[in-house]
């Protein structure tokens, strides 16, 4: 791109009827280029300028109705201030009414909650009882039953190891007697 030191310094060459007639067109025409399109940013620079300077305009009058309803919006919120601080102390004291209420009714409902799961666990823990006795009877009573058995079987057990060494005494002492017969 040019800069008007280029417009400013350049120098032609010299031909034989003046300067090269090539040179000069093609620098002229890099000029008016460069020109036109200095010209059209020029033009879109003031467009833009342009809306810029409306849009101040408008905000401008935005801030004046901002202003004024600002003033507005201080006048009501003040109001609205004093009313709010009635109603929360009227809120206040309706607040403190119910909740003695909902502490008594709580109470009462605690109370009567913790009375029936006390009976409940009452209830409980006499069943309890009654089934734990009554398992341990019935453990009590399967143990004597093993134990009879156990101690039927010891009878069972002995009486047929007596009768099996009797018995292997008998053949053993007929052994020896048929042994002393032949020999």
């Amino acid at each position: 791109m040019l800069t008007p030191l280029d417009l400013h310094g350049k120098k032609f060459n010299k031909e034989f009827r003046g300067y090269d007639s090539k040179e000069v067109d093609t620098f002229f025409a890099q000029v008016v280029k460069d020109f036109e399109r200095l010209y059209q940013d020029n033009i879109e620079l003031k467009e833009a300028l342009e809306r810029a300077a409306t849009k101040l305009e408008y905000f401008e009058q935005m801030e004046a109705t901002m202003h004024s309803t600002l003033a507005i919006a201080q006048e009501t919120a003040e109001e609205v201030k004093q009313s709010g601080k009635k109603q929360v102390e009227l809120l206040i004291k309706e607040s403190a009414v119910e909740r003695q209420r909902l502490l008594t009714e709580t109470e009462n409902t605690c109370k009567k909650m913790t009375d029936e799961a006390e009976a409940y666990c009452k209830k409980i823990n006499s069943e309890t009882e009654e089934k734990c006795s009554q398992m341990l009877k019935e453990a009590e009573e399967k143990v004597q039953a093993a134990e009879r058995a156990y101690k039927e079987q010891v009878r069972l057990a002995s009486t047929h190891r007596t009768h099996m060494r009797t018995l292997l005494e008998g053949q053993l002492e007929l052994m020896r007697k048929a042994e002393k017969e032949h020999f």
